[in-house]
């Protein structure tokens, strides 16, 4: 979420007070969806670890008025750069990130892209980009329950299609 920005012109100027928020979204959704067990089931990979803390210490990185008032998007230029600036543990290997993009509240959706990299080089492999519906109650639950439905929609839409036709 190191380059999220939050739509909602209701909030703007609470950026700081919103900014708890990130590592809550992040939280909920690891419970609600226990990366190891949820995750590598549905990539079918049996080699599967779940490093969040090289990745989640990245929301420092947020800027000081990332809730602004109109739709946002960044390029995959952008995406290759956030990538190649990872400092990871790993030095090898398939590297899997979700790249939150936009939290948007007038139009309820989130887009991300869901990145394969090389952990070695950090070059993207490949990168799709998916909108999935927020919901639930407050900012933690409509948030973070909208990140569980934006990999539900990346799995069913598009792993799993694909996995399916080379394999």
């Amino acid at each position: 979420m190191s380059i999220l920005k939050l739509t909602n012109p209701e909030k703007i100027g609470q950026d700081e007070h919103i900014r708890h928020y990130l590592n809550a979204w992040i939280s909920t959704f690891e419970r609600e969806l226990p990366p190891e067990e949820y995750i590598a089931k549905w990539l079918k990979k049996d080699h599967f670890t779940y490093e969040p803390r090289d990745v989640q210490k990245r929301t420092e990185l947020v800027g000081e008025e990332w809730i602004i008032w109109e739709d946002y998007s960044f390029t995959i230029d952008k995406l290759k750069e956030i990538i190649k600036s990872y400092e990871l543990k790993q030095d090898n290997g398939l590297g899997l990130v979700m790249n939150v993009e936009n939290f948007n509240k007038p139009n309820e959706y989130i887009s991300a892209y869901f990145t394969f990299f090389d952990i070695q080089t950090r070059e993207i492999l490949w990168a799709g980009k998916v909108k999935g519906e927020p919901g639930g109650w407050g900012m933690n639950g409509f948030w973070s329950n909208g990140l569980t439905r934006t990999i539900k929609v990346f799995i069913n839409e598009i792993y799993k299609p694909t996995y399916e036709e080379y394999n």
